[in-house]
């Protein structure tokens, strides 16, 4: 994947910012604050989420973190509706497919780009035991496209 644009030209980085306007009306209902409260547990940061799969709760469905669109911040698009495009320091949003069980979405803000340059980006998924990367399928847990801000 390549994204290349002109920040002094909407149109060029207006598509960008439309594909990811539309990303979240799709999913308006997944990541809003309401609904990740009533359907998700408030977890603590930086600490796993375990659930025991014993006793009454056994094969009970379990209840994952809370995500809210506003934890992601300058990129959420609340604030920015152009992501920061307009600015040179875009917003890639990422949803990791085949990844154990979930689709993690992160966020990407680039702040300190140099114009006129390509840059490669990879972003993938570290994990000495809970995700491997297949031999068969490359592209688990990790995306790798091309980005270029032109200025003049």
């Amino acid at each position: 994947m390549s994204t290349d644009f002109r920040i002094s030209t909407h149109a060029q980085y207006n598509s960008r910012t439309l594909a990811s306007a539309a990303f979240f009306m799709r999913m308006r209902c997944s990541y809003n604050d309401s609904t990740q409260v009533a359907k998700n547990d408030a977890c603590v940061p930086d600490q796993y989420f375990i659930q025991e799969d014993s006793g009454e709760v056994r094969n009970n469905p379990k209840r994952s973190c809370q995500f809210n669109r506003t934890m992601l911040g300058s990129c959420s698009g609340l604030q920015d509706r152009t992501y920061g495009y307009q600015d040179g320091k875009p917003c890639v949003l990422i949803k990791l497919n085949r990844v154990n069980y979930s689709q993690p979405l992160v966020a990407v803000k680039f702040l300190d780009l140099s114009f006129n340059t390509d840059f490669n980006v990879e972003c993938k998924i570290n994990s000495s035991t809970q995700f491997k990367i297949s031999e068969r399928d490359k592209f688990a847990g990790r995306v790798i496209f091309k980005l270029r801000i032109n200025k003049e």
